[in-house]
């Protein structure tokens, strides 16, 4: 498996701060952020984030990141 050298997000640009935009899926229930290690799904993430910011009037920024710190590796118990 290739190792993840960048990963692209989308977020809200809010008075308050930034916050990382998601979406629900219906099906599962459950909340997908829009983060990704491809730039291929990041591409498919666009039409998700332009609805996030018609529907709430907030811009979204689109950021590619490229620095990465492994911090810790979680084994198995």
């Amino acid at each position: 498996m290739k190792k993840v050298d960048k990963v692209w997000a989308y977020f809200a640009l809010e008075e308050e701060g930034e916050g990382l935009c998601a979406f629900l899926d219906q099906k599962q229930k459950i909340w997908i952020p829009l983060i990704c290690a491809t730039e291929t799904v990041a591409k498919r993430f666009e039409d998700m984030a332009q609805n996030i910011a018609n529907e709430s009037g907030t811009k979204i920024q689109f950021a590619e990141f490229t620095v990465r710190t492994d911090i810790k590796i979680i084994e198995p118990e």
